[in-house]
């Protein structure tokens, strides 16, 4: 995909953090990140096959926009990813003949997770309300689990202080959505 001239118009929004502006009469769009962001994101592009097309990542505190010229590649649905440690931003084009036609958008907001003064903290905002399973395991056992219902904001501590020193990992199950946190104990 190629890379040109930036503009300065926004129209058509994808999740929170990244919008994408299809180009009037063109076979391109404008896909920009809204907001600074003080870690990485990865941006991509792939075509109905799952085939990354195109690919790359922004360092955190830098702003992004970048014309993506779909003129080269055949009509059909592309998908264009933007995603970071917090969130996810999955978006479909229809690219047509001499247009891009945004068709959805999805945000996926990722659990925040923190292991520090001997409590394990879990924040997650579950936009969906799907039933969630957490859990925490390590040196071959399952040492915690729980069905927590499906509150849309979910908020765990546990005290880690007695637990045996050594590697772990927490998961946070949201509907068919897994999240791994690794942490090690002192």
């Amino acid at each position: 995909l190629g890379a040109s001239a930036l503009l300065s118009t926004v129209n058509s929004y994808a999740g929170d953090e990244m919008n994408i502006t299809p180009i009037t009469a063109e076979k391109k769009a404008k896909v920009e990140l809204k907001s600074l962001k003080s870690i990485d994101v990865s941006i991509f592009v792939t075509n109905i096959n799952g085939s990354v097309l195109h690919e790359e990542t922004i360092k955190s505190k830098s702003s992004y926009g970048r014309v993506y010229d779909f003129t080269h590649l055949p009509d059909g649905k592309y998908t264009i990813v933007s995603n970071d440690d917090l969130i996810k931003t999955i978006s479909e084009v229809q690219v047509h003949k001499s247009s891009v036609e945004v068709l959805s958008n999805e945000v996926e907001y990722k659990p925040v997770f923190s292991a520090k003064e001997g409590s394990l903290r879990v924040n997650y905002l579950n936009i969906n309300a799907e039933d969630i399973k957490f859990t925490i395991e390590g040196q071959n056992s399952v040492h915690y689990e729980s069905a927590d219902g499906n509150d849309v904001s979910y908020q765990k501590m546990l005290d880690i202080s007695e637990m045996l020193p050594g590697d772990y990992y927490a998961t946070v199950e949201a509907g068919d959505k897994s999240y791994c946190y690794y942490f090690y104990v002192r």
